[in-house]
């Protein structure tokens, strides 16, 4: 699967893998929103690592997943982590942490899963 959740704690983590249409993250994240097993979740971790597709989504599409995380907000709380490795896939999750910012998310772009996911949990 392109998309899948796992639950780190009171950290629901997303991963992104391969290609896979902007809807697909979307759905992922409301399927674990669903789950019966879900805790309650403080902070959201979303691991773009293996994403063949996140830098070559449009400013719309970027937007359109920022607005997504504000409207989670009452699920997952207020905090962002967002883990890339390649220089454009960071320069995009830098764009989505702005953005987020704006929208009263606190949000971090990491390289690293271990330096994000603690930043997560605080």
């Amino acid at each position: 699967m392109p998309v899948t959740y796992a639950f780190v704690g009171a950290v629901l983590e997303v991963r992104a893998s391969g290609t896979y249409p902007p809807g697909e993250v979307e759905r992922v994240f409301g399927a674990a929103i669903a789950d019966p097993i879900r805790p309650a979740i403080r902070a959201l971790l979303y691991d773009a690592r293996e994403s063949a597709v996140i830098a070559s989504r449009s400013t719309h599409d970027v937007q359109e997943a920022v607005d997504f995380f504000r409207r989670l907000g009452p699920h997952i709380g207020r905090r962002l982590a967002l883990l890339a490795t390649t220089d454009a896939v960071y320069g995009v999750m830098r764009m989505i942490a702005g953005w987020a910012a704006a929208a009263d998310i606190d949000a971090a772009v990491f390289r690293d899963r271990s330096e994000a996911l603690a930043w997560a949990t605080i």
